[in-house]
């Protein structure tokens, strides 16, 4: 059974994000993605829209690129995500990235490479 799982990351990573669903998609991995872009201001309504997304989810994933250590939303989902008790993985979305947002050191989220079985290991017995 598919596990829901809310994907968190920067705009500017958004190829990225893609290729990381195609890949989970082909390699038969247990994952469905949700994922809300900030299409709009970082405010009130995003906030809201975004945590009902986040509730229907067993899990949030971080991809976390060269530039995600600076995203005020990335942060947000991650401690959102955290407070409403869903497990949280970080991937490294290349080796040279070093730079992680706040919420995930703060908050001691393994952070992974781009592996979707070391992912998928990572999320051990987190229900669908």
């Amino acid at each position: 059974m598919p596990r829901n799982v809310f994907l968190s990351f920067a705009m500017e990573d958004q190829r990225l994000a893609n290729a990381f669903r195609a890949q989970a998609r082909n390699g038969r991995s247990d994952l469905e993605f949700r994922d809300y872009s900030v299409k709009e201001p970082f405010e009130r309504a995003w906030k809201t829209n975004v945590e009902r997304l986040i509730r229907m989810c067993s899990a949030t994933i971080c991809l976390v690129g060269e530039s995600t250590w600076s995203s005020d939303a990335v942060d947000w989902e991650i401690r959102k995500s955290i407070q409403l008790g869903k497990k949280v993985v970080a991937v490294r979305l290349g080796p040279d990235v070093r730079e992680v947002p706040g919420a995930l050191r703060e908050l001691r989220v393994p952070v992974v490479p781009w592996d979707i079985e070391a992912i998928m290991r990572e999320l051990g017995g987190v229900a669908a």
